[in-house]
């Protein structure tokens, strides 16, 4: 199979336990954004919500990720506003659930593969799309863009760490296997 009918590949959602995992897994997403740890003042704010989109990525691929991720900001907008909704984060929540599947899928976990996971999506969505929206909402709001960017630039590296440990830890257990 070519990499591209593989990205795009929703076989897996045609299976009805798998359906019904994605389905747990947009809860999860759903319940996990409400749960943040805060860090040096409330300056960074560490979540769990992308874990839900990292275990979808790794057992279902690139297209059950996004699917998962754009329907789990939808509920999640609906049951928990933080504010207005705007497709743009919901966008967001896809491309980030994508790259994900992009890098876990049919994969073997290493360090290496999650952080070059997500450096590709610090860049694309933290530091392009999320500055990109918040122009839009808020017209030439610097000062919220640069601190869009330190706080994602310090949970970097957290966000690695967790999602290592998160995988092998479910790896090692026998959870993650088809």
């Amino acid at each position: 199979m070519s990499i591209i009918k593989e990205w795009f590949n929703i076989e897996e959602l045609k299976n009805v336990r798998n359906l019904v995992i994605c389905a747990i897994m947009v809860a999860l997403n759903v319940v996990l954004s409400l749960f943040e740890i805060p860090l040096f003042g409330n300056t960074i704010m560490i979540g769990f919500q992308f874990l839900a989109l990292v275990v979808v990525g790794y057992l279902y691929g690139p297209m059950p990720a996004a699917i998962v991720g754009g329907i789990g900001d939808i509920i999640g907008a609906m049951l928990f506003p933080k504010g207005i909704f705007f497709p743009g984060f919901t966008l967001n929540a896809m491309v980030e659930g994508f790259i994900y599947g992009v890098f876990f899928y049919k994969k073997q976990v290493d360090i290496k593969r999650i952080m070059v996971a997500f450096f590709i999506q610090l860049i694309l969505v933290s530091f392009i799309m999320t500055p990109t929206w918040i122009y839009i909402l808020y017209s030439k709001n610097l000062l919220l863009t640069k601190m869009v960017y330190i706080t994602k630039i310090g949970k970097y590296p957290i966000d690695v760490l967790i999602t290592y440990l998160f995988l092998k830890i479910l790896n090692r257990s026998g959870v993650l296997k088809k």
